[in-house]
């Protein structure tokens, strides 16, 4: 096989058709060609154009991975999950998580300490849920522990104060102290919130210390 011809593709440039024999033959990315060395008039053997092939879909990963970070950053597994269910090998994937972890588009801690901080001081969640997201999201525990130290239990506790207050706010017109009781609990729950916080915050609000109904 010879190469006789590349021309820039319309519909992207930065991408060249390949001409092997005076017929289309494949594309690639522009500089993954210009690297390899290959020029017209120069044979081509699979094993060539394997590597070249192989470095293209590595770029082309690298590209979708730093498409995927626009929305917001992302944990190593959310990429590798990513990619991989987008149809690229495995050594491909590893490739270009390596490649993102270099640029620092990918960095775990960077992403626990964003997240924590978010959870604390917008959406107010409780530890345990911080922590199940963490998890969920790959990170691992060493991280997860280090990242989670700064939410002392007199932070959580500040949280789920505010965090009732404004429950009771939402449940005002419902007039049983029980009912109220179990919707504002219900929901400190599904925040995350332990039942000895959860408790502490609830008997404030409603101005009951001892916890009786």
């Amino acid at each position: 096989m010879k190469i006789t011809a590349t021309k820039e593709q319309v519909k992207d440039k930065n991408k060249l058709s390949i001409f092997v024999d005076g017929e289309y033959f494949d594309s690639i990315f522009k500089i993954v060609f210009v690297k390899s060395g290959l020029k017209i008039g120069d044979e081509l053997t699979d094993e060539i154009w394997e590597d070249v092939k192989r470095e293209h879909e590595a770029r082309y990963a690298f590209n979708r991975g730093l498409f995927y970070l626009k929305s917001r950053d992302r944990t190593e597994k959310e990429m590798r999950d990513y990619l991989v269910k987008k149809g690229f090998h495995e050594d491909v994937v590893e490739d270009a998580i390596e490649k993102l972890k270099s640029y620092s588009y990918i960095d775990d801690m960077r992403f626990a300490k964003a997240w924590v901080a978010d959870g604390i001081n917008i959406k107010r969640k409780g530890r345990k849920a911080i922590a199940y997201d963490l998890k969920r999201l790959g990170i691992g525990d060493d991280i997860a522990e280090e990242t989670l130290a700064i939410y002392d239990d007199e932070s959580q506790q500040s949280n789920a104060d505010a965090y009732a207050t404004s429950l009771m706010k939402r449940h005002a017109r419902v007039e049983d102290p029980y009912k109220k009781r179990q919707k504002i609990t219900a929901a400190m729950a599904r925040r995350g919130y332990d039942w000895d916080v959860i408790k502490q915050a609830v008997d404030h609000v409603m101005g009951m210390d001892d916890g009786g109904e």
